[in-house]
């Protein structure tokens, strides 16, 4: 997803019910639940970046760039988004900035 000269990677959650804390998403200190608002204080050591795992052990399907028909992909072999360089800790883009 472009973001400016940045780009925006989409990622969905789907659980039956999910009762370890979120991340918060998209740069939001909130987010929905079931009756109100909850929030979680950021906390980089909760991030993993490493995609990789979590796909060969089945808890984890993707979408390849530009698929119409967003079928679900479970192969770690031409998966775009594993060992993606760059920084991995938490980033913020506000009017174009990256912080």
């Amino acid at each position: 997803l472009p973001i400016g000269a940045h780009t925006g990677y989409v990622i969905a959650y789907f659980a039956e019910r999910f009762d370890a804390p979120r991340a918060n998403d998209w740069g939001a200190n909130q987010y929905p639940v079931d009756g109100g608002w909850d929030e979680v204080i950021e906390d980089a050591s909760a991030f993993d970046f490493d995609l990789r795992p979590y796909v060969e052990r089945g808890q984890l399907r993707w979408i390849a760039p530009g698929d119409q028909d967003l079928a679900l992909h479970d192969d770690v072999e031409g998966c775009p988004y594993v060992d993606l360089p760059g920084l991995r800790a938490p980033q913020r883009i506000e009017g174009g900035q990256l912080w």
